[in-house]
């Protein structure tokens, strides 16, 4: 998986290496690469497959670059390979539903910079659009 995963320009963020992810990850959006964050900075323990607490990642990389940060949620996906297990459940033919939301609006946290409040504020922003999505999918809505 690892050669599949750099051919296809992967962004390892090793943090028990403290490696520099955040400068790759920056480095990959200035070059105009896509990127995607788990803004959790771990996968989903809850059973319900409910957010965890938000790292503040891709809000900074969005304000340092000024890319747009489009928020996506699934659920389902703990269905098929619940957190730290070994083999996938295929035969429970398990749904897995994916929204992908508009860009989030950070236009007046990105004079701001990387200011500490900005980037708060930018990462609640996410974990209540995040939330919403995911209570949405759980109740087999989309909004539009």
């Amino acid at each position: 998986m690892g050669r599949w995963f750099r051919a296809a320009g992967h962004v390892e963020v090793d943090r028990s290496h403290g490696g520099d992810g955040f400068g790759a990850a920056l480095t990959a959006l200035r070059g105009g690469a896509l990127l995607v964050v788990y803004p959790e900075g771990s996968i989903t323990k809850d059973r319900d497959g409910r957010l965890l607490n938000l790292k503040t990642g891709a809000v900074r990389l969005a304000l340092e670059s000024g890319a747009p940060l489009i928020p996506v949620a699934q659920r389902g996906a703990q269905d098929i390979l619940p957190a730290y297990s070994r083999r996938p459940r295929l035969f429970k033919r398990p749904i897995v539903t994916i929204d992908v939301g508009r860009p989030l609006n950070l236009t007046d946290l990105r004079q701001r910079g990387l200011e500490p409040e900005a980037v708060r504020d930018g990462t609640r922003r996410l974990a209540d659009t995040l939330g919403q999505m995911v209570e949405e999918l759980e109740g087999g809505q989309r909004a539009d």
